[in-house]
């Protein structure tokens, strides 16, 4: 193995390992290993282990971060809820209703929902 070799495997772990530590952003990931976003995108795409290694650090950012609104959620965090509920539980009802909409009262109206359990939080 040559050293351009050798130096670019040293270079694409050490994005792996960046990217982690830098929660999946990418430019900072470049930045601070001394690549260009450019280089980054080549490596992706021509060598598939490598964007799949990305890929799988990414979700690991993913589900921290979920863990991390999970945790809002069980401390009763209204925004954290609500957030939830209109990403997550769209097949529940949980939708902001828009104007015009001729289904509108098939949807929970999530501002009033939000002012159910802020005044439950209230009375108790």
């Amino acid at each position: 193995m040559n050293a351009q070799v050798a130096r670019k495997i040293t270079k694409k772990k050490a994005f792996i390992s960046a990217y982690a530590r830098l929660n999946g952003n990418v430019t900072l990931t470049c930045k601070s290993i001394g690549i260009s976003r450019r280089i980054y995108y080549t490596w992706a795409e021509e060598d598939k282990k490598f964007k799949q290694e990305v890929d799988d650090s990414y979700e690991e950012v993913k589900d921290w971060v979920e863990s991390k609104l999970l945790k809002l959620i069980e401390n009763d965090n209204v925004t954290a809820i609500i957030f939830y509920l209109k990403t997550q539980c769209k097949d529940r009802g949980y939708i902001e209703p828009k104007s015009g909409d001729e289904n509108i009262n098939k949807h929970i109206d999530l501002k009033e929902f939000a002012e159910a359990i802020r005044n439950n939080y209230e009375s108790e």
